[in-house]
């Protein structure tokens, strides 16, 4: 299961509590800082109802399994998408002390962006966002108007420094 998907079964759970008494099975997920995509199912042995035939424990654990990937599977369609920014914009998007991602990202924090070499491509030039498709489609409109009011920015805030005037052969 992918780690952003963690967070929207997890939120599911007053349902998840139904697992421990009727299946025995225990749910840990992982650390979201870690992003792994594993969660831990533990069969409970010491529970009143807990079975010790091997095929019984087998059976909760399966059962619980496929609940888990049907959850996720309905709790977000997640996406990934790579962009190509030059690494000279990177900052503008990451703002300052990283303000400027963290608003994009938003307090539920349902993505995970990625800049230049911390998304693992070969090219710093590139933006990495996975999430909820509506959150990723949305951030990289944000991402792509950020960048581009940048560079606007630098070209009003630059001039040019002419050696003579370039109407006349004197200087001006």
């Amino acid at each position: 299961m992918l780690p952003l998907r963690h967070r929207a079964v997890s939120h599911q759970f007053t349902r998840l509590k139904e697992y421990a008494p009727v299946h025995n099975v225990l749910i840990y997920f992982p650390n979201e800082a870690l992003e792994s995509s594993e969660i831990l199912l533990v069969y409970d042995p010491f529970s009143a109802t807990a079975s010790p035939i091997p095929n019984e424990k087998a059976k909760h654990l399966d059962a619980v399994e496929k609940d888990l990937l049907k959850l996720a599977k309905e709790a977000a369609d997640v996406k990934t998408e790579l962009l190509t920014v030059e690494k000279r914009w990177h900052d503008a998007v990451r703002g300052n002390g990283g303000t400027t991602l963290n608003a994009i990202i938003g307090e539920d924090k349902t993505l995970s962006i990625k800049v230049g070499a911390e998304a693992g491509d070969a090219s710093e030039d590139v933006i990495l966002v996975r999430g909820i498709s509506s959150d990723v489609d949305r951030v990289v409109k944000e991402i792509y108007k950020i960048v581009e009011d940048a560079k606007n920015d630098e070209i009003v805030s630059s001039y040019v420094s002419l050696p003579h005037c370039l109407v006349c052969p004197t200087r001006c």
